[in-house]
């Protein structure tokens, strides 16, 4: 049996074996091209309500466990409320992500282009977009913040202490840009302590929220 598809005329027309390959060669494409499915990426559920947060230790970062993403995801965007300001200093925030490829040694990795630095000096909303080749990797997440200074507030759960079930990891960090590997081990656990507010966005949520 011939693999044409026949056109008017008798003449041969596409191959059958030519057209599903471009069909299979598409969807592949479409398959590794990052989701866009994954609004936001948060340490608070979307109306949960906030207030000043601060007093908090310089240098501390705090891991908050987001979630396991299971397709790579673009993000676009960081987003802080800078609630009180203090001259010259600076958080940072970026998505960690769970090392399941070393089995020796459980540790966090800081994804690629996901670092966002913020500007003390004034309060307020706070925007900063990342690199358009941003994209979160497959893997259980983690987002994490820091604060340069105690005297610099963020938006965060309005109450000073909060007893959680899900544990917030810290680690005494170095000034300047957060740590790109964070050994387990040497973090520390605790089912206490302030939950800030910060945002990942993806491209079509910064454009919409």
């Amino acid at each position: 049996m011939s693999n044409y598809i026949g056109v008017p005329g008798g003449a041969p027309g596409i191959q059958r074996d030519e057209r599903i390959g471009n069909l299979d060669s598409r969807q592949q494409r479409v398959n590794a091209l990052p989701a866009r499915d994954n609004w936001i990426l948060s340490t608070l559920p979307v109306g949960m309500v906030v207030d000043d947060q601060t007093v908090l230790t310089a240098n501390l970062l705090r891991l908050y466990f987001i979630g396991q993403i299971v397709r790579e995801t673009a993000i676009r965007q960081a987003r802080v409320n800078i609630t009180t300001a203090a001259a010259s200093q600076r958080v940072r925030t970026a998505l960690y992500r769970y090392d399941i490829e070393n089995v020796t040694n459980r540790r966090f990795m800081k994804l690629p282009e996901s670092e966002a630095t913020f500007l003390g000096d004034s309060a307020g909303l706070q925007s900063i977009n990342l690199p358009s080749g941003a994209v979160v990797t497959p893997g259980f997440l983690f987002l994490g913040v820091k604060v340069s200074n105690d005297a610099v507030g963020v938006g965060g759960l309005d109450l000073a202490v909060v007893n959680r079930t899900m544990p917030i990891y810290t680690f005494q960090d170095n000034s300047g840009i957060m740590a790109p590997v964070l050994d387990i081990p040497l973090l520390t656990k605790s089912y206490t302590g302030k939950v800030l507010d910060v945002l990942y966005l993806s491209p079509d949520a910064a454009q919409v929220l």
